[in-house]
Parts: structure tokens; sequence; C-alpha cells
């Protein structure tokens, strides 16, 4: 995360761009709704792709 603070500081210090600013955008996201989300998102996966879907690497 520090890498990217720094990276994003060279290209545009006034405001985030590219991937620090995804995840300045989810910062407001209660972290229930975001768990509640990514479980839906999964689930919907699975059941489109018939391919178990992890989010374990």
């Amino acid at each position: 995360m520090n890498d990217l603070q720094r990276l994003e500081a060279l290209a545009s210090p006034a405001r985030p761009q590219g991937a620090l600013a995804l995840v300045g955008a989810w910062r407001d996201v209660e972290k229930r709704a975001l768990d509640v989300l990514i479980s839906d998102i999964s689930a919907q996966r699975a059941r489109d792709t018939s391919r178990a879907v992890s989010l374990e690497t």
C-alpha cells in the first residue's frame, strides 16, 4: 500500500487515481456490507459458471 501511495503522489499529488482511488472509494463502506457484497458476487459467479469460487489464493 505504501508503494501505491508513493507512486500516486508522483503521478498526481492533488488527488489519488488508479488503484489508490479504488481503495479510497470503498473506504466508507461498512465491513458487513462489503462482506455481503462479496458473498453475493461469489454466489452469482458459482451459479453462472458452474465452477467453484474461492477467494483464497
